[in-house]
């Protein structure tokens, strides 16, 4: 589950970072 939770991390720095959806790449979005 580490893989996971460095992934729940950096979604949550970019929420952080509150950037319009159309800025982050697809991959992040879908």
């Amino acid at each position: 589950m580490e893989y996971a939770s460095c992934i729940a991390d950096a979604v949550q720095l970019v929420l952080d970072f509150d950037l319009p959806e159309e800025s982050l790449p697809e991959a992040v979005r879908s």
